[in-house]
């Protein structure tokens, strides 16, 4: 199950919300203010992967900071 439903679509509409389209800074603020369920469910799924980790064995989810670095930086379709 995703962790965050329709992210592009909600990636979307945070980057249109914001005044300085490259700041990550931004984007991160913005995301947690209009999707804070999402926010919130990023950071139990992130919480659950780090508290059943095996020695040596890495997370298999990135850090939430790192979550929305990702969506910030990934490339959406302009259909």
């Amino acid at each position: 199950m995703a962790v965050v439903i329709k992210k592009d679509e909600k990636t979307a509409l945070v980057k249109a919300a914001m005044n300085n389209k490259e700041s990550l800074g931004e984007f991160k603020a913005k995301f947690k203010e209009m999707y804070p369920d999402d926010w919130y469910r990023i950071v139990r799924t992130h919480d659950k992967h780090k508290k059943g980790n095996k020695i040596n064995k890495g997370y298999a989810m990135p850090h939430p900071d790192q979550y929305l670095a990702d969506l910030f930086n990934k490339k959406i379709s302009q259909d």
